[in-house]
């Protein structure tokens, strides 16, 4: 009986820290993909308001401009 319980002891001393960094590798990488789609998602927005004239870039900074009609 003694040797199950040691075997069982030693698999999980062994076993937890390889799940417990798997799940930090995946969590990390989920975190990595999502900054990059949120990058990528950035970039189209002040690509296309640059384009559009809505996002103006003054000293390396992006500007949202409000557009503002007057009735005459």
């Amino acid at each position: 009986m003694e040797n199950n319980n040691l075997v069982k002891a030693a698999a999980f001393v062994i076993l937890a820290p390889v799940v417990v960094g798997a799940t930090i590798t995946l969590i990390n990488s989920g975190i990595a993909i999502a900054n990059s789609i949120r990058t990528k998602h950035f970039n189209k927005k002040i690509e296309k308001g640059l384009k559009d004239g809505s996002i103006v870039e003054i000293d390396g900074k992006y500007y949202e401009v409000e557009k503002v009609v007057e009735e005459a």
